[in-house]
């Protein structure tokens, strides 16, 4: 009867420890990347959301608006160029060791909504991300979603782009692009899964 006990009290102190070391790693994944200077990279995130999705049937409805008005179609993930898409937020991608020293890193912590913000900013002007935001759920330690604001270059045209990820509900791209005119010419297309 006492080694029963014995063992009843070692299995529940081993349970009580596992336990408190998850709770303890899952905000350790994300202060971790924070803190030791790893930027988050954006292209390995969406090499495996591609990986994990790819081939389902989703249907999305796309929403394109500009000057000439707003377009709405429902279309199939089957029959999207993914790769175009994609490529706007891997241009973004930060986790090279050439960025470390050149944003400001802040994280921010929601005990309400159960969530770690990762904040990196730019110190330079010139940087293509200008602002690249992580939303961890604390609870499955799954990205709720990822903002970026870039500057980018496209046919000698400047523009800014606000590119916004939440797995499986919605990819938004906002354009501006500054003509030599002087007028900004604005669009956005949104993917909102169904």
């Amino acid at each position: 009867m006492r080694y029963i006990s014995l063992i009843g009290f070692a299995l529940l102190f081993l349970f009580a420890q596992s336990t408190v070391s998850c709770r303890a790693d899952k905000n350790k994944i994300v202060k971790d990347t924070a803190l030791k200077g790893n930027y988050y990279s954006v292209k390995q995130f969406f090499q495996d959301q591609w990986n994990t999705f790819e081939g389902q049937p989703y249907s999305l409805y796309k929403i394109t608006e500009d000057a000439k008005g707003i377009d709405t179609q429902m279309v199939s993930a089957l029959d999207l160029n993914w790769r175009a898409i994609a490529v706007q937020f891997w241009d973004t991608d930060i986790s090279d060791s050439s960025f470390k020293s050149q944003y400001n890193v802040n994280t921010f912590q929601d005990a309400t909504m159960q969530t770690m913000t990762l904040y990196y900013e730019a110190k330079d002007e010139q940087l293509v991300t200008q602002v690249l935001q992580v939303v961890v759920d604390l609870l499955n330690k799954k990205i709720k979603s990822i903002f970026i604001t870039a500057n980018k270059t496209r046919n000698g045209l400047h523009l800014v782009q606000k590119l916004l990820y939440k797995p499986l509900k919605t990819i938004q791209i906002q354009e501006e692009v500054f003509l030599p005119s002087g007028v900004t010419k604005k669009s956005t297309t949104s993917y909102i899964f169904m």
